[in-house]
């Protein structure tokens, strides 16, 4: 594609020579219609009535984030500023207690944070505990009346058990495999596309209109972490649910995940081989989990067993790096059937790099 001659860019996407350009008029200008974007598409004082804490640590957006929050009629206390980057990752937060004392020091209704990049976001419910990034996904497609969801293989499978979706679309992970369903539903004719990640990304495809206010969201399919953050605590006072409650209304399914640092590739291309043989996955599990159900290879090896408890093995996309997902229902059980699965795994690994 040839870009204009008045384009402040070459064709390759780098600036042109002695480009200038007044900094901060572009970023008002982008922050405007971000914050437009949203403060148009909800109603008006949509959130008055909750206290929200804004853990701003070192976000880009921890200035943002809070304005459009308060405009939406939130109360808001914004803490613990950095000034040196923070590493967040939303799907691995290893600061729970501190979380949750600081909604607790606040008698607030939820505490909700992105990571540093601003495209993941994380919540805290009145009672301290963490909302998983999936089922924030899946209480913001819910506000949205989605029509079609797309998700990773790796999500809460509370997504087809809620009944709430028509069309559900399963990838493998990571966020371009999301977009690129998500396109396909828009060539099949559905018309409220959305998409998220267990990090808490959540994505648009197509145009949404509020039923509530009649104004419409223009698609955006790239991660967002603000959206579903407005959704949820739009869709708690809109049902007059706190937070927790709010998640409680999803089918009791809990997931868990980590890895296995040092691990090559190759290594584990030889372990989930076998796999694909059949019988192979009853053989090897069937003393620690029971029947197998099914054997789902989108991305790795996911294994649903007759008791309906989930483990998904897989290795990492970007690292010598092995994952592992469980899904139950019951948190301690997700736990319980992650350190089981992590031993079989740990336990093959030493047998075949013994020298």
């Amino acid at each position: 594609m040839q870009l204009k001659d008045s384009s402040i860019f070459r064709n390759g996407g780098s600036f042109k020579r002695n480009v200038s350009f007044d900094k901060e008029d572009v970023h008002a200008a982008a922050s405007k219609l971000y914050e437009e974007r949203f403060t148009s598409f909800f109603p008006k004082q949509v959130l008055a009535g909750l206290k929200v804490v804004f853990y701003e640590h070192a976000s880009v957006s921890r200035d943002i984030g809070p304005r459009i929050l308060r405009a939406l009629g939130a109360e808001v206390i914004s803490i613990k500023r950095s000034d040196v980057f923070v590493a967040i990752d939303t799907e691995a937060i290893n600061n729970t207690t501190e979380l949750a004392n600081w909604i607790f020091e606040h008698d607030a209704d939820a505490l909700v944070t992105t990571d540093g990049d601003g495209d993941r976001a994380m919540v805290v419910d009145e009672k301290g505990q963490i909302v998983q990034g999936d089922l924030l996904g899946i209480l913001a497609a819910e506000y949205l009346h989605a029509d079609s969801v797309s998700a990773p293989i790796s999500c809460n499978t509370a997504l087809e058990k809620c009944g709430k979706f028509k069309y559900i679309r399963r990838t493998r992970i990571g966020s371009p495999y999301v977009i690129e369903s998500m396109y396909n539903a828009i060539n099949e004719g559905k018309k409220r596309v959305v998409g998220f990640e267990a990090n808490g990304g959540f994505m648009t495809a197509t145009a949404i209109t509020n039923p509530d206010t009649g104004q419409t969201m223009k698609a955006l399919p790239t991660r967002d972490a603000l959206l579903p953050i407005l959704a949820f605590l739009s869709l708690c006072r809109k049902t007059g649910k706190t937070a927790s409650e709010l998640v409680e209304t999803l089918p009791p399914r809990f997931t868990y995940s980590g890895l296995l640092r040092d691990f090559p590739v190759e290594l584990a291309a030889e372990f989930l081989s076998p796999f694909k043989e059949k019988g192979f996955a009853e053989k090897l599990f069937h003393t620690y989990f029971g029947a197998v159900h099914a054997v789902d290879f989108t991305d790795g090896v996911r294994i649903t067993f007759a008791s309906d408890d989930i483990v998904h093995l897989r290795p990492s996309g970007n690292a010598p790096e092995f994952r592992c997902y469980t899904e139950a229902s019951s948190k301690k059980r997700a736990v319980d059937n992650h350190r089981t699965a992590m031993e079989i795994v740990k336990e093959w690994k030493i047998k075949h790099t013994r020298h």
